[in-house]
């Protein structure tokens, strides 16, 4: 009679390095698309500066994206130096820095994420002029521009001032001549060489639409689809976590049917 024999499973090498270098803070693979997640990530592979970090963005954040001509703060911005503000695909975290080479704020990447438990937006500035990089407590210095409580801004469709695409995403002439300028040496800018852009052979023109790599991908009207979709997300949870909510649902559903 044959006797089955136990021998020792063997743990693969691959395996072992994984567990050692998640214990010993070694590098990640991957950049986890939450605000602790990026730190943490930044500092187990010894980020320095901005233009690493967006070299190690994960796909979906080079290909969505809109830039910006000029900006709402006081952040300084051209056709030929945008601020670039880029997304997870569904718009639940954002980064945005800025290429301007007088922007003394030029190495620090604002972050903003939608807290999925208290429906509330965590905005926070990841500073790398420091090292290793510094992540902001709180989001006191971003209310001056963004509000109490802080919240992303974006303005409604059709009509994107500042924006590449600010009418119905039709492209002025300055920034369809920025873009034709920035396919040919997209490698060489150090804020813009990550992105994946829809048509890269394609000379634009003033009036072209700026797409980006997605199904359908006119730029500025995709960010505001899913930034509304994420605010209508916080809005409805933190209306959820009001102790006031079940008595009042009732009246919710009654103003969404317009009774």
């Amino acid at each position: 009679m044959l006797r089955a024999h136990s021998h020792p499973r063997t743990i693969p090498m691959c395996v072992i390095l994984s567990v050692f270098a998640s214990i010993h803070g070694q590098a990640q693979s991957t950049m986890p698309l939450t605000i602790d997640g990026i730190k943490q990530y930044v500092d187990a592979n010894r980020i320095a500066n901005v233009k690493q970090l967006l070299s190690n963005l994960p796909s979906q954040l080079k290909k969505n994206y809109v830039l910006m001509e000029t900006s709402r703060g006081d952040r300084p911005a051209t056709a030929l130096s945008p601020r670039v503000i880029m997304y997870s695909a569904d718009a639940r975290l954002l980064i945005s820095v800025g290429s301007h080479g007088s922007d003394a704020l030029r190495e620090v990447a604002d972050l903003a994420e939608l807290n999925p438990a208290t429906g509330f937006w965590n905005l926070r500035s990841l500073d790398f002029r420091q090292s290793p990089a510094v992540l902001s407590a709180d989001d006191q210095k971003c209310q001056r521009c963004h509000g109490s409580p802080a919240k992303p801004l974006w303005s409604n469709y059709g009509n994107w001032p500042g924006a590449f695409g600010p009418d119905f995403d039709r492209l002025t002439q300055s920034q369809a001549d920025a873009l034709n300028w920035f396919l040919p040496n997209q490698a060489q800018t150090d804020r813009l060489h990550h992105l994946i852009f829809d048509r890269p052979g394609s000379p634009y023109r003033a009036g072209t639409f700026f797409f980006i790599d997605r199904d359908y991908g006119y730029a500025n009207t995709v960010f505001g689809f899913e930034l509304s979709t994420a605010i209508a997300e916080g809005l409805y949870r933190r209306m959820r976590n009001n102790p006031r909510y079940p008595a009042l649902r009732n009246g919710f559903l009654l103003l969404r049917n317009g009774c």
